[in-house]
């Protein structure tokens, strides 16, 4: 079965943790990455993506800047790697449109060991998700699920300023 599902092409699904107006390329940068740091997760929260985002400006709006934490329930596995760099494995959605998507058919799921770890053949659905940061760097999570909570201002500052002090004040 592993040599099947990694035979089989990969494919992507949206994924949309942040409005879609912050979310195009080149317009999101990981500030934070962390596992279990403190009492103020839900119950299977294992790990912690901070990032801020910026959204262009239009004819009726400036540019905004936000920030968001993504906290991933029963995160199993992750890694972060560079788009492009010489004997980097392919990356599936790579040239996509949006920062965020998901990948299906998960190579990384059955290379990783998760697959055979988790018992999926016992219908644990464990979800592989992607994050491009700046214009190269990618981080993925493969975790059973996710929460978008909004950070303080401040830690938007990723593109004007220092970052603040992990973990962030209530917003």
């Amino acid at each position: 079965m592993a040599r099947e599902l990694l035979q089989a092409p990969e494919s992507c699904l949206s994924w949309e943790p942040i409005p879609a107006r912050f979310s195009g390329p080149w317009q999101v940068d990981v500030t934070h990455v962390a596992e279990d740091y403190g009492a103020d997760r839900q119950p299977g929260e294992n790990f912690t993506i901070a990032l801020a985002a910026y959204a262009e400006p239009t004819d009726t709006a400036p540019r905004e800047a936000a920030a968001w934490r993504i906290d991933f329930t029963g995160c199993q596995a992750y890694r972060q790697r560079i788009v492009g760099y010489t004997g980097a494995l392919p990356l599936t959605g790579d040239g996509r449109p949006v920062a965020f998507w998901e990948i299906t058919g998960s190579h990384y799921l059955v290379e990783s060991g998760v697959w055979a770890g988790t018992g999926l053949l016992r219908s644990t659905t464990i979800h592989h998700f992607v994050i491009v940061s700046e214009i190269h760097t990618v981080h993925e999570v493969l975790a059973l699920g996710w929460r978008c909570t909004p950070l303080p201002q401040e830690w938007a500052k990723t593109f004007n300023g220092p970052m603040p002090k992990w973990p962030p004040v209530e917003v």
